[in-house]
């Protein structure tokens, strides 16, 4: 039998993919079991249900016979990265009258991933980077602003940059007799 008797097949393929990727490994030949390892192929696992990446991964996998033996021949690893989804902001784009306080978060920030990814935003409408300023906690507005926001996350691609828009309105003095009402 070849080669290709011994070939392990993954879906989805090697890529970047926002927030977690499924996978899922078939062999070519029916006839044999398939392991893997994540950890550069230190350690193997039997492969018996779809797998879950949420984080960068590099995928070892191998054929196994029915004597239980590995193929000797190793193919290339399949290689995992994974974007941040992008951020999302509490309250959305809204109108206001008063300061606002402005939250920024991952919609796939959990405790085990909180501290994967960094947030960087700005208020002058301009993209952010890594160079922006990284948030810390809610922050006050108080005049009427585009605010972009993006999810970075060590050695992976960037999230898409995320943009809301507040409206601060101004109304006019309207006088009556000789006071003045609006907003300043």
């Amino acid at each position: 039998s070849g080669y290709n008797d011994y070939h392990i097949n993954a879906f989805y393929p090697s890529g970047v993919y926002d927030g977690s990727v499924n996978v899922t490994l078939t062999a070519n030949n029916p006839e044999i079991s398939i392991e893997y390892s994540t950890d550069g192929g230190n350690t193997w696992t039997p492969y018996t249900k779809t797998l879950l990446f949420d984080e960068d991964t590099e995928l070892y996998v191998r054929a196994v016979g029915k004597d239980g033996v590995p193929h000797e021949k190793q193919q290339p690893p399949y290689t995992y990265k994974i974007r941040p989804q992008p951020p999302k902001f509490v309250p959305e784009s809204t109108q206001f009258t008063q300061a606002t306080e402005i939250s920024v978060f991952c919609t796939d920030s959990n405790d085990d991933t909180k501290d994967r990814y960094e947030l960087y935003y700005t208020t002058d409408g301009s993209d952010p980077t890594s160079e922006s300023e990284k948030y810390t906690g809610p922050f006050e507005i108080d005049s009427s602003m585009v605010v972009k926001a993006i999810a970075v996350a060590g050695g992976a691609a960037n999230s898409d940059i995320t943009e809301e828009s507040y409206l601060y309105p101004v109304i006019k003095d309207i006088k009556f007799d000789n006071a003045a009402v609006g907003y300043r």
